[in-house]
């Protein structure tokens, strides 16, 4: 399950804390520090949301993982686990991520994927004042953007508005 939301992999980069041993058990999404992602977001978890909803239609909200990390147990005391029927949109999510490792395999392509569409527009636009920053501190409505640019190839990438998103704070 911590795989499939790319935990601790993530955590770590938040939380030098988290361990490696970490990977079985119940782990609580620490918040993001405004050195790391001034919006508040673990990229890596919001990439991989956007890559289940560009590939299937389905949307599972940040805020939702968010909710469903906050807690080790269920109101009723049971251990919280996202195969209890309680949690659906969970499970579903873990379940197309663990089909053929696309938790490992074309997370990584999709990340690098919208990482270079990202690049490809800085190039063309950095004479305009477009600032190149990492991936992880990019803004919800930029790598929105940017997925679906990169799912979407027939979308030219001088066509994205990036420039005045960044200059509105995203």
């Amino acid at each position: 399950m911590n795989y499939a939301f790319r935990l601790p992999e993530d955590l770590i980069r938040v939380n030098t804390e988290v361990c490696i041993e970490r990977y079985g058990m119940f782990i609580p999404l620490p918040e993001v520090e405004p050195e790391i992602n001034r919006f508040g977001i673990i990229t890596g978890i919001y990439v991989s949301l956007l890559m289940y909803e560009m590939a299937t239609g389905n949307v599972l909200t940040y805020e939702t993982v968010l909710d469903y990390f906050s807690q080790e147990y269920e109101p009723d005391g049971s251990l919280r686990l996202h195969n209890n029927g309680r949690h659906p949109e969970i499970h579903d999510f873990v379940e197309w991520m663990w089909e053929g490792s696309r938790w490992w395999m074309e997370y990584n392509t999709f990340s690098r994927g919208v990482d270079l569409t990202f690049h490809n527009y800085y190039l063309l636009n950095r004479e305009n004042g477009f600032i190149e920053i990492p991936l992880y501190a990019f803004s919800p409505q930029m790598l929105r953007v940017l997925a679906y640019t990169y799912s979407h190839p027939e979308r030219p990438v001088s066509e994205m508005n990036l420039t005045e998103m960044q200059k509105a704070g995203y």
